[in-house]
């Protein structure tokens, strides 16, 4: 679903409730939660440096790419 308005004329908040509203109607008027919170996930230090490592692949690929000698190894 996409939802386009004018920040100036109508709040997040107030286009979030139309909208619950709206897939409540739709939908033969089930009940629609709002949940406010979240819940906040750190990255763990296995994946920043998995992330690191993925990175440093890319940037020594285009350094050889860039190279412009293509070399046949069979």
């Amino acid at each position: 679903m996409l939802v386009t308005f004018e920040p100036e004329e109508i709040s997040i908040d107030e286009v979030i409730y139309r909208t619950a509203t709206a897939l409540s109607v739709e939908h033969g008027m089930t009940s629609v939660k709002l949940v406010e919170d979240f819940e906040e996930k750190s990255i763990d230090s296995l994946s920043v440096y998995s992330g690191a490592a993925i990175l440093l692949s890319f940037l020594y690929s285009l350094g050889k790419s860039k190279s412009g000698k293509i070399t046949d190894r069979y």
